[in-house]
């Protein structure tokens, strides 16, 4: 699906229009098919070979410039209907004041940039650099929501209230942020290269603005180790715990047994079929069990004691 994307005046709002214009546009391709790859190739003459390669799922972010024409490859995260955190290729072409996205899904949402920045249109390479920015915030949400997750779970460790669950979806919490880890450091390679700006593409301002993404994708590759430290931490509170609160267990019944086992002993002996020391006398029964009584009283004493 084709859209464009112009800014008429700098009093007036971004506005779509039907038509393609040739200068001062933003071309938007979301689930991008061979009719529309062919259309946007046709209108602004782009390279083929290089806006094919968007249809591969696993494109790596990268910059290439060929015929006065940029093209970026970016990578976008979104999360699945299954709850897993994936991304998805974006290309982006700076053509003069063209500006050109094509993606395979329809994870990319022009109003959502238009509404957290206000755009020019009559600077392609400033727009381009916005949604450079809107990729980073899109990072940003969703690993805020897993370090939101994570913490959750930390504060209802403390309570006991943590199930084999919830070590489950760490699985596909780490995997999460794997992906982060990979797509981000793969966009902050490229983001270093423009920053370069070896071709003079960008403005002073931009570069500047480009730089600051810099530092910002660095602050969230930090907080990716911090979360998977977090998920580590979690996990070996837990083990500890778990192992702990075995030991007490095992510790108890051995207690327990013991204490147990020592009346039995005596009454063990006064049930064989042999003549034993009281066994004529009428207040043999409760001297025995008196004294049983008595030793695991003191058994326990003991115990508490020596704080076994």
């Amino acid at each position: 699906m084709l859209k464009y994307f112009v800014r008429p005046s700098a009093s007036e709002d971004v506005q779509e229009v039907k038509t393609a214009p040739k200068e001062q546009v933003w071309v938007y391709s979301s689930h991008s098919n061979e009719k529309d790859i062919l259309q946007i190739i046709k209108d602004y003459n782009l390279d083929e070979n290089i806006i094919r390669d968007v249809y591969d799922k696993y494109e790596l972010p990268r910059v290439e410039y060929k015929s006065n024409v940029m093209y970026v490859f970016l990578r976008v995260p979104f999360r699945s209907r299954s709850g897993n955190v994936a991304s998805v290729p974006i290309l982006c072409v700076v053509k003069g004041s063209v500006l050109v996205t094509l993606s395979i899904g329809d994870y990319f949402v022009p109003a959502d940039v238009f509404s957290s920045s206000k755009l020019t249109m009559k600077s392609s390479k400033h727009v381009f650099v916005q949604i450079l920015a809107y990729v980073a915030d899109q990072y940003e949400e969703h690993i805020q929501r897993t370090g939101a997750y994570i913490v959750s779970t930390g504060k209802r460790l403390q309570t006991r209230d943590v199930d084999n669950h919830d070590f489950i979806n760490f699985v596909t919490v780490e995997s999460d942020l794997n992906e982060f880890n990979t797509s981000l450091s793969a966009v902050l390679a490229v983001l270093e290269r423009l920053s370069e700006n070896k071709f003079g593409a960008f403005n002073d301002k931009d570069v500047e603005l480009i730089k600051d993404i810099i530092l910002f994708n660095n602050q969230l590759l930090v907080a990716i180790s911090s979360h998977a430290k977090t998920i580590q931490s979690i996990r070996n509170a837990y083990t500890t715990i778990s192992n702990n609160s075995l030991n007490k267990r095992m510790k108890t019944l051995t207690i327990l047994t013991v204490l147990i086992t020592m009346p039995n002993v005596f009454y063990g002996m006064y049930g064989m079929n042999v003549a034993l020391p009281f066994a004529e006398e009428p207040w043999a029964f409760l001297a025995i069990t008196g004294f049983t009584v008595l030793l695991v009283i003191i058994g326990y004493g003991i115990v508490r004691r020596k704080k076994f």
